[in-house]
């Protein structure tokens, strides 16, 4: 095995999953804008958030008496479909 590429592919691994958190974050701080914009007594779904964003949607509770969830796509809510950066291959 060649220590090296592999120490390289390893990086580059890394900083692919370093930015694709930055912008699952950035994404989330969007739907939570909306939210906050658009709903009363609603809030969104921390519990996995990040999963939910890669299926193109996200999750809201709302407070009526009794909570209840909700599905949200980020279509629908005129927010831009978060993109991820594709893993590099080994070579």
């Amino acid at each position: 095995m060649d220590f090296e590429r592999y120490e390289k592919y390893m990086n580059a691994r890394a900083a692919v999953r370093k930015e694709n958190k930055r912008r699952i974050a950035e994404k989330f701080s969007e739907c939570e804008k909306y939210v906050a914009e658009n709903f009363v007594s609603c809030g969104c779904v921390f519990t996995k958030h990040d999963e939910n964003l890669k299926k193109q949607g996200f999750m809201i509770w709302q407070d009526n008496g009794t909570i209840s969830h909700k599905w949200l796509t980020l279509k629908e809510c005129g927010i831009t479909p978060l993109e991820l950066l594709p893993y590099p291959e080994y070579k």
